[in-house]
């Protein structure tokens, strides 16, 4: 994509208010993020150098670098040493959710949710009563997206809920290639907490972190809309997203007003 003069530029003027008490460096990545938005620049499409930031604005070498650097932080452009900065591939969106909703919802051809360890256990007195009974089918999994592994997790399911998962939930299966599983079940509205926390060695290891560095915890419980049983509680899992490629967004459904959370999933590749 040929590069626009300052005449043509679809900035008018600098775009810039020096009066501001907001940083130049940031006012410059709100513009930048506001043609990457509106499409005035596409995925895989080259920005201006440094450069030619830097006389279109006006601005130090350092303002343009900080603004780049907030850009590729939020996961909207890549930076390739040699070649440029280019926009970055739009973020997934991806209902959070326990390992139900990810098999239900997600599309089948960018997610692949491995089975760590899958085994029946006895519950604690809260799970028990939200089941009904005092033991639950266990599933440690992990999920990745587009090959990168995005989250950890483990649920608890209502042994009986789902008999096609649960037979299908053996330690090492891949869940997810490529064919959304008929499970038989549809999920009503999930009860969702969130909370800030960071990564153990166990966590780190799985989700190529280091170790303290910041996450998303999200516990989950899960009730069933049709199926066997509506209404039931079918599955309360707790899933540890990595937040450096990660955004929670909350909105509000217009129906029942329950408040339900996005994922949105950083892409891997700019071009």
């Amino acid at each position: 994509m040929g590069l626009v003069s300052r005449s043509e530029s679809p900035w008018p003027g600098n775009g810039l208010d020096r009066r501001s008490s907001v940083p130049l460096y940031y006012q410059l990545q709100e513009i930048l993020h506001q043609q990457i938005a509106s499409g005035r620049f596409g995925v895989g499409d080259p920005l201006p150098s440094e450069g030619e930031l830097c006389r279109m604005f006006d601005v130090s070498r350092i303002v343009v670098r900080q603004a780049l650097e907030v850009l590729a932080d939020d996961g909207e452009i890549v930076r390739l040493q040699g070649k440029g900065t280019f926009v970055a591939e739009p973020k997934l969106d991806l209902a959070a959710g326990g390992l139900l909703r990810v098999l239900t919802s997600a599309d089948p051809g960018l997610y692949e949710v491995e089975v760590l360890d899958a085994h029946v256990t006895p519950v604690e007195e809260g799970y028990g009563t939200r089941f009904g009974v005092n033991e639950a089918l266990r599933i440690d999994w992990l999920l990745r997206l587009r090959g990168e592994a995005t989250a950890t997790a483990y649920s608890f399911l209502r042994p009986g809920s789902v008999p096609t998962l649960e037979r299908a939930a053996i330690r090492g299966a891949r869940l997810g290639d490529g064919k959304k599983p008929r499970l038989g079940i549809r999920l009503d509205h999930p009860e969702i907490g969130v909370s800030t926390s960071q990564a153990t060695p166990y966590t780190a290891e799985r989700l190529g972190l280091v170790v303290r560095a910041p996450v998303f915890l999200v516990d989950i419980t899960e009730l069933a809309r049709s199926g066997p049983e509506p209404g039931r509680v079918v599955e309360i899992a707790r899933v540890i997203y990595r937040s450096d490629t990660l955004t929670l967004q909350f909105e509000t459904t217009r129906t029942a007003g329950v408040q339900q959370i996005a994922a949105r999933i950083s892409a891997i590749s700019p071009v």
